[in-house]
């Protein structure tokens, strides 16, 4: 059942991850932005645990735009100018497998692997300091070098996410725009763990920042008629 009807729901895999937004939408992480309503709510780490809780967000808010924020890791063979704390909008989302990837396992036909984010929400969110990107979603962490160049290659993405494709897929499969806006904590790899902690909340809060910047101009584009 839908309790509240809003104009752009903000969701990230947890709660630290939209510290940034505090302080323009109340502690509450809920309010007006101008003329727009603004919602902003952790919706789980991981595949599984993100899927239903966006999809549990839509229902319960029905927005007209999705915005996922946080941090991700940058694939060195693809993503290596990327700097720590450098914000990217994703253009594509793709779901990946290791064993896949080193041909030791298969996605079946039917099965959809690839997501796009909403263009228009995108480019009006990202601007001209924002750069696009492809984001590989994996299950886990990707912990070791040599797999991290492999999926970056194999796939195309120069960045890795644990829940946009979750997000991207009850999206679209809700037919609500959605976007992805994520600070770079890390490199992909041995250093991963440990450079994140040292980054991820100047990464974080560069992401809330582009978020909140747009909110501030009133949302352009998440409303269409």
């Amino acid at each position: 059942m839908t309790l509240l009807t809003t104009d752009v729901l903000v969701v990230a895999a947890h709660p630290p991850e939209l510290a940034g937004l505090r302080a323009l939408l109340s502690e509450e992480l809920r309010g007006r932005v101008g003329d727009r309503t603004v919602v902003a709510e952790a919706v789980g780490i991981g595949l599984a645990a993100a899927a239903a809780g966006t999809a549990t967000a839509l229902q319960r808010y029905a927005p007209r735009a999705v915005v996922l924020v946080g941090t991700c890791g940058a694939y060195e063979h693809r993503g290596g100018d990327l700097a720590i704390a450098q914000v990217v909008a994703a253009n594509r989302i793709r779901l990946a497998s290791t064993a896949a990837v080193e041909g030791r396992g298969a996605f079946p036909g039917p099965m959809g692997i690839t997501v796009d984010a909403d263009v228009a929400l995108s480019a009006a969110l990202a601007g001209q300091s924002v750069r696009p990107v492809s984001v590989a979603t994996t299950l886990a962490i990707t912990t070791e070098d040599v797999l991290a160049n492999r999926v970056a290659d194999a796939l195309a993405c120069e960045v890795e996410h644990l829940e946009a494709f979750a997000v991207a897929t009850a999206c679209a499969q809700g037919h609500v725009p959605m976007a992805v806006i994520l600070g770079v904590a890390n490199r992909v790899g041995s250093s991963a763990r440990a450079e994140w902690l040292r980054h991820h909340e100047a990464a974080g809060k560069a992401s809330t920042d582009v978020v909140a910047a747009w909110l501030r101009r009133g949302a352009p584009g998440a409303i269409r008629n």
